[in-house]
């Protein structure tokens, strides 16, 4: 049997930020890079997810902590749904929306409230 591949890290600026993430046995990497103005809002190759800084809404959303971080939740949710190949847009869409609300659940299985800081 052939071994996988790993998709190597592409990263086009020095300040790019990276974080590789664990869902149990399986982890993503997330790469915040500039890829322009025009560029994808993001996009993925193998496990890595790119998320474009550059990209209009990104900065839009940029400037809120609470809008920033459902933004990233988002973009990453949106594209590990597509990793799996859905089957039509709406399987794809289902399973965003679930891991969407699992990542803001509390400990007690609630829908957690994102905090705002005073300052």
């Amino acid at each position: 049997p052939k071994k996988e591949k790993k998709p190597s890290l592409r990263i086009a600026t020095p300040n790019a930020v990276v974080k590789r993430l664990k869902f149990g046995d399986v982890g993503v990497t997330c790469c915040l890079d500039h890829l322009g103005e025009d560029g994808p809002e993001c996009m993925t190759e193998g496990t890595i997810i790119y998320i474009n800084r550059d990209h209009p809404l990104y900065k839009r959303e940029a400037r809120k902590k609470e809008a920033h971080i459902l933004n990233i939740a988002r973009l990453v949710t949106q594209e590990i749904s597509l990793m799996k190949d859905p089957e039509n847009p709406r399987e794809a869409y289902n399973r965003q929306s679930t891991l969407l609300r699992d990542a803001f659940k509390d400990g007690d299985g609630k829908p957690s409230r994102l905090k705002r800081s005073k300052g």
